[in-house]
């Protein structure tokens, strides 16, 4: 085992310090200060922004920081991605396992349909051919 491990590296990299690449903000319902982060955010773009949301959305002003961090991901962003859904669509699934469960769900209810719409041609085309049978036999 200890053949197959080497000091070698298989593909190339290169660390880079987090400040170059990371901007992390703290956004609270202080308008002023969350307009000030975001501007700094705008100013010197990084690869990866976080934005932690510790708005106590309770109080009133904080419509007013929310509406800025709208305004920022729409000045940021201004079109959706393609993996977005649509405005007019909801995603109501918050984990992948819901959405299994829903699916399964679904194809369990398409069985049962289709179950019950063959048991129902079953029964009309034997109805119909019970009725050409008693006729034939003459039996009323």
């Amino acid at each position: 085992m200890r053949g197959l491990v080497t000091d070698t590296l298989e593909f190339k990299h290169e660390t880079e310090e987090d400040e170059k690449n990371v901007a992390f903000k703290m956004l609270n319902a202080n308008v002023t200060k969350t307009m000030e982060q975001l501007d700094n955010v705008r100013k010197f773009p990084k690869k990866f922004v976080c934005l932690n949301d510790n708005i106590d959305h309770r109080k009133p002003q904080s419509r007013e920081a929310v509406q800025a961090i709208q305004g920022f991901y729409q000045a940021m962003f201004p079109l959706r991605s393609e993996f977005e859904l649509p405005t007019s669509f909801r995603n109501r699934f918050l984990h992948v396992g819901e959405l299994r469960d829903w699916h399964d769900w679904q194809l369990l209810v398409l069985w049962w349909s289709r179950a019950a719409i063959c048991a129902v041609i079953v029964l009309f085309i034997g109805t119909i051919y019970s009725v050409k049978l008693r006729r034939a036999l003459g039996v009323s």
